[in-house]
């Protein structure tokens, strides 16, 4: 995918060698925090998204995963920069990064939270 296409959001902990490669290209990064809804839709600008989730990019103990880094979305902010996004061309979603809870209850309903945060792009794909 051409760097021009490219918007990272909620990332918080980027390697010296993305960073350089993040700089050079000009790709916006949208960390979490205040307004971030707002400012994800400001650097998507209205073109075609697809969306790509890595749960890591969540607050630690969300969901289940192998990185873990503090500070990150919850599932409120991605809900809202989801509901930004679907005003405009959504062409596809990805989840990753979604490891296995403790037990089956605990991966069930860390599942059905991730659902709820991403339903507001599900109706565009008949969901």
């Amino acid at each position: 995918m051409p760097a021009e296409q490219v918007v990272l959001a909620g990332v918080r902990d980027i390697d010296p060698p993305d960073l350089t490669m993040i700089t050079e290209h000009g790709i916006p990064v949208v960390p979490p925090g205040p307004d971030f809804a707002r400012r994800l839709s400001e650097a998507v600008a209205g073109r075609p998204v697809y969306v790509h989730v890595d749960c890591d990019v969540l607050e630690p103990g969300t969901v289940s995963t192998d990185y873990v880094v503090g500070n990150g979305l919850t599932l409120d902010d991605l809900h809202a920069g989801l509901t930004v996004l679907a005003d405009g061309d959504v062409v596809g979603i990805q989840i990753a990064e979604f490891e296995s809870g403790e037990d089956q209850e605990t991966t069930a309903h860390a599942a059905s939270q991730v659902v709820r945060a991403i339903r507001p792009v599900l109706p565009v794909f008949g969901v």
